[in-house]
């Protein structure tokens, strides 16, 4: 079981680093051609319509095609390395998630009642920020959600992060028959010794809640060290749950 446990642990952090170099690869690469790829069209389409050349109009139409694709590359790169995570914080990597998931899935994201520990270690950070991306997801794409809230607060025995949506709910199951996504979310949560907890049932929306002790990392030879309890014992629980009547 300890070597399963292992290789599992080895799995997810190969995938984080892979999902790191393709959000950089296409940061840094695919989006700056599309950048390059856009001035151009741009210069064409203005040499074309100061000729009035009927063609002015489809370069046209062509520069605003390759905006829209650079806008879309940019949210997917963000989406698979948050790069405001190390440079702000979670809670910046968060708004961020809330503003770029309300654009691309046409709903109403927003974080709420933010308060995250100070000088929370990176990888924490990490696991939490994908966990929030899989459930907000999740309520986009399976719960047909209207509205989505994320919170980080803290709570008595450490900080709680949670997401709440108003979509169609599920029943939920703690055995293998879960989807790929809320397996994902149990073992990230697990990694970082949180209890993640998932309170859904049909028409009644769903919250999913991870409670986490925070491990802060070292900082400046100026700044206070600072230790958490890094020995805790992860633990999974699910139950259902009445709705609130707001979100």
């Amino acid at each position: 079981m300890s070597e399963r446990k292992r290789l599992e642990r080895e799995l997810i952090e190969i995938s984080n680093r892979e999902q790191r170099r393709i959000g950089h690869d296409l940061h840094d690469g695919v989006c700056q051609q599309l950048v390059g790829i856009g001035y151009l069209s741009e210069t064409l389409a203005d040499r074309l319509q100061e000729k009035g050349a009927a063609e002015s109009a489809d370069a046209e139409r062509i520069s605003k095609l390759i905006h829209s694709t650079l806008a879309q590359t940019r949210g997917v790169a963000r989406g698979l390395f948050p790069v405001r995570l190390e440079q702000n914080g979670l809670i910046s990597a968060l708004e961020e998630l809330a503003a770029t998931s309300s654009s691309l899935f046409s709903f109403a994201c927003r974080v709420e009642q933010a308060e995250a520990p100070p000088v929370i270690d990176n990888t924490i950070a990490l696991h939490l920020y994908y966990i929030a991306q899989e459930a907000v997801a999740n309520a986009a794409k399976h719960g047909k959600a209207k509205v989505v809230v994320l919170r980080l607060a803290r709570g008595h025995n450490g900080y709680v992060l949670s997401i709440q949506d108003d979509g169609l709910g599920f029943t939920v199951s703690s055995d293998s028959s879960a989807g790929m996504g809320l397996r994902i979310m149990r073992y990230r949560a697990a990694v970082i010794g949180a209890t993640l907890e998932i309170r859904s049932r049909p028409a009644a929306g769903t919250m999913i809640q991870c409670l986490f002790t925070p491990v802060f990392r070292k900082v400046t030879q100026t700044d206070e060290a600072k230790s958490g309890n890094e020995g805790r014992q992860p633990s999974v629980e699910t139950s259902t749950y009445e709705p609130a009547k707001t979100i």
